[in-house]
């Protein structure tokens, strides 16, 4: 039998080892919430028309941090023009909610048997490569992005961006809000936003083509490295 000392002493033992696992645990969880929250590697979001980008929707099990990504809808566009499309469906390791079902269309029984999200997005990797970004609230996209392709393929998501909402509210301040379903009608793309990535995708594209068309009209463009700039002292003048 172990004497009172040594019984103690191995207590004390057990008792530093675990206090040094959760200390680790912690900072792992402090450092992992900072990266989320600075992203020091995320692209720039631009005012800018590109002629060469990819058009990306992604559905998700919820909007916070710990949501898992379901579906990435993808499309290359070359000069206003579809070249090439990327959509799969992600397992999730956890379940979607029927919120979520209702919303998407997209069930448990559906991912059941698609691709891992390493996996997934190794193959969304190869796809994008460096091409500019294109999207509606795009930058909710990137985010989730960014943290995935670090977690799960230990490098971020670092291509600039180009957000739909954010050039309508420049060009557009009057309307009521510049939710992709307000767009679309007010463009007369569509009736219906379909929540699903591909398709989600796809009318992000023709709205950020029309107001490219808009701004031609207007002179409110200028050349810059990535296609043609947006120049907000001009939106400002003319709205004067």
């Amino acid at each position: 039998m172990l004497s009172d000392r040594k019984h103690t002493f191995i207590l004390r033992l057990i008792l530093s080892a675990c206090r040094g696992i959760i200390k680790e645990t912690t900072i792992m969880q402090r450092k992992t919430a900072m990266a989320r929250s600075t992203r020091e590697f995320k692209g720039s979001s631009l005012l800018v028309f590109a002629d060469d980008y990819v058009a990306l929707d992604i559905e998700t099990t919820g909007l916070y941090d710990d949501s898992e990504i379901i579906e990435i809808g993808a499309v290359h566009i070359k000069n206003g023009e579809p070249t090439e499309e990327f959509e799969t469906l992600i397992r999730p390791t956890v379940r979607i909610s029927p919120f979520i079902t209702e919303l998407t269309g997209i069930t448990n029984a559906d991912v059941a048997d698609a691709p891992s999200a390493p996996e997934a997005l190794a193959d969304f990797s190869d796809f994008l490569g460096n091409s500019f970004i294109v999207g509606q609230n795009v930058n909710f996209d990137v985010n989730f992005l960014y943290d995935s392709m670090l977690l799960h393929l230990g490098m971020p998501l670092t291509n600039d961006f180009a957000d739909t909402l954010r050039i309508s509210r420049n060009l557009f301040p009057d309307l009521p809000d510049h939710k992709l379903s307000t767009l679309i009608r007010h463009f007369g793309i569509s009736q219906e936003v379909a929540h699903r990535g591909l398709s989600d995708s796809l009318d992000a594209m023709k709205c950020y083509e029309h107001m490219r068309s808009y701004c031609n009209d207007n002179g409110l463009l200028v050349p810059c490295e990535n296609g043609m700039r947006i120049q907000k002292q001009r939106i400002r003048k003319k709205k004067d």
